[in-house]
């Protein structure tokens, strides 16, 4: 072999014959240096890691640092915010509407500082969905149940003074006439206003369904002529006292 020649010149095998593998055989002098070298690298592969029994045992918090940051980046942690980009935020929510950007942002935060793995942050992404959506759908039956109980002893109350459900239906009629014939309102400004509170809220309070419907009992059908649904009607001079006599005398003294 001359002196110009490399033992690896003679290496015929394809893995043994590229650029990179040229350059990694010039560094050794023989073949038996590079099969020692080859020898060790088996032997360090196939040796057992021990993991140390403390991540206090290690020197100084830089090692401790170091360590930990090996080991996460090992496991699959994400080692930046962009890293999470892809993760389902809405994985356990009713509606992905619902989905707020501001907890999806401190969600990554922390992600990145625990040093999760992003299957880790998915699933405690979906578990916080889950747990909330679970706690919102519980506050959502518990008001609508409140509502449906108030609902429940308003009616109670108005059954009584006003003679049950068909009494309840006369006077809630009454007042959608005196509201719709009475009140100087056009027929859209009734259906944006008393139409749904008459519809949705006049049940919900036993007091203001009370004096609505007393004060529809003012209003008769023979003081309108010709009124129609959401046209001023024409009344007949009347006075106050006359017809508001329920509410008057308590406004101011009466006359003597």
């Amino acid at each position: 072999m001359s002196d110009e020649q490399h033992w690896s010149d003679s290496l015929t095998h394809e893995a043994l014959v590229t650029q990179e593998a040229k350059t990694v055989l010039s560094q050794y002098k023989t073949q038996d240096d590079f099969m020692v070298a080859g020898l060790e690298a088996k032997k360090m592969v196939g040796a057992p890691f021990r993991l140390p029994k403390s991540i206090e045992s290690l020197p100084d918090d830089k090692t401790r640092g170091e360590f930990t940051s090996q080991v996460n980046r090992l496991m699959g942690a994400v080692e930046k915010e962009e890293d999470l980009k892809d993760v389902n935020f809405a994985d356990g929510l009713a509606d992905a509407r619902t989905v707020n950007q501001d907890l999806v942002a401190a969600y990554k935060k922390i992600g990145v500082e625990l040093g999760l793995t992003k299957t880790q942050f998915a699933k405690l992404v979906k578990w916080s969905n889950s747990w909330g959506q679970q706690y919102k759908n519980a506050q959502t039956q518990a008001a609508q149940k409140a509502a449906q109980d108030e609902l429940n002893d308003s009616r109670k109350v108005l059954s009584a003074l006003f003679g049950g459900d068909e009494g309840i239906k006369r006077e809630t009629e009454a007042v959608r006439r005196m509201f719709q014939n009475h009140a100087g309102l056009t027929a859209q400004e009734y259906e944006q206003t008393p139409k749904a509170m008459i519809d949705n809220g006049l049940m919900r309070d036993p007091i203001y369904a009370k004096a609505l419907f007393n004060l529809a009992k003012n209003f008769k059908e023979s003081t309108t002529e010709g009124a129609t649904a959401g046209a001023p009607a024409k009344k007949t001079e009347q006075t106050f006292e006359e017809r508001f006599p329920v509410i008057s005398g308590r406004l101011w003294p009466e006359k003597k």
